[in-house]
């Protein structure tokens, strides 16, 4: 059986961590580039999530610790990094059929933040 990477949805809580190293990171520190946002009100950055959200931002400059930190299998986080970066080098996902793979995540400190969950909260016709 082919190798695939078990995506949010999957997961028994459907939790996720964003992972990510020191290159992103900078990029992500001002605009245009941010991690979050609510439209036209505020945008956070990764400085922004270091500061303020302490329970979902985790550094290292080791995979294994930053996966120790946020309670992620150490062995799963270092073989889902190894098989990105796989990805990366030879331009093909095979997990989930990206067409862009610009980065390897290869560059200390590593970074996650997490564990979040997508929402998605409609109000058809209206609060009440």
């Amino acid at each position: 059986m082919k190798e695939r990477a078990i995506d949010a949805a999957r997961q028994p809580d459907k939790v996720a961590f964003m992972v990510f190293d020191a290159k992103v990171a900078r990029k992500f520190r001002s605009f245009p580039y941010f991690i979050s946002t609510f439209p036209g009100v505020a945008y956070a950055y990764i400085d922004d999530y270091r500061r303020s959200r302490k329970d979902i931002f985790s550094s290292s400059d080791r995979l294994v610790i930053l996966a120790t930190q946020t309670k992620i299998d150490p062995k799963g986080l270092v073989d889902t990094i190894n098989r990105y970066n796989r990805f990366v080098m030879l331009q093909e996902d095979s997990d989930f059929g990206r067409a862009t793979l610009s980065c390897k995540i290869d560059t200390p400190p590593f970074y996650a933040l997490g564990p979040i969950k997508a929402w998605v909260l409609l109000t058809e016709g209206g609060v009440a």
